[in-house]
């Protein structure tokens, strides 16, 4: 849950009117705050602990307000800009500041805006894990391929072996087949010359 536990209206370097959500005294902190503030407009952040002080000064304005360190700065100085929005809208400068300070604190406490800094950090996070998931399935899915590559040469060189066994075996049978063509060709005109050999002595 966001937290902004503290904001004031200030004025030459005085509190007009603030608003403490918290049971941390804070007046201390921000009294040396307020006493860097310089006179010409200006914006900044200083970080003490575990807090945030984030202040916005425009023509001897100062809106301030304190903030939880899980609390982004793009939020907190949009409080600021509708704090000063607010004020500026009020006709009569002395009226008390301090219910419209509470309301607002309160109103980006438990409905906070969207943080469009923090929601692209958050997109560019989950694009990142997933360019990471992919990229460990592209690794792994290489991995697959190699295999299946491996797998492959070991079947091509099978492949090859066979039919190089196989070209054998054909020539070896056609040898083969031509001895016993040559064979019985050769049995045949023997048996032809016994006969007519028989026959011409008879």
């Amino acid at each position: 849950m966001m937290m902004l536990v503290y904001s004031l209206v200030g004025q030459n370097n005085s509190i007009r009117n603030e608003y403490n959500a918290s049971t941390r005294d804070y007046s201390q902190i921000v009294e040396q705050v307020m006493e860097k503030i310089p006179p010409n407009n200006s914006k900044l952040t200083f970080k003490y602990k575990d807090i945030n002080i984030n202040y916005l000064s425009d023509n001897g304005i100062v809106y301030l307000v304190i903030s939880q360190d899980s609390v982004s700065r793009a939020v907190a100085f949009k409080y600021l800009l509708d704090l000063q929005q607010k004020f500026t809208s009020v006709e009569d400068s002395d009226v008390d500041f301090t219910d419209t300070i509470k309301d607002l604190l309160e109103s980006y406490n438990t409905q906070p805006p969207e943080d469009q800094l923090g929601k692209t950090q958050n997109e560019l996070n989950q694009v990142k894990d997933v360019m990471i998931q992919n990229m460990e399935s592209i690794i792994d899915r290489g991995d697959r391929i190699d295999n299946l590559v491996d797998r492959t040469n070991e079947m091509s060189s099978q492949a090859f072996a066979f039919r190089k066994k196989s070209t054998m075996l054909r020539r070896q049978m056609w040898y083969k087949n031509k001895k016993i063509q040559l064979l019985t060709a050769f049995v045949g005109l023997l048996v032809f010359y016994f006969f007519i050999h028989s026959f011409v002595n008879s």
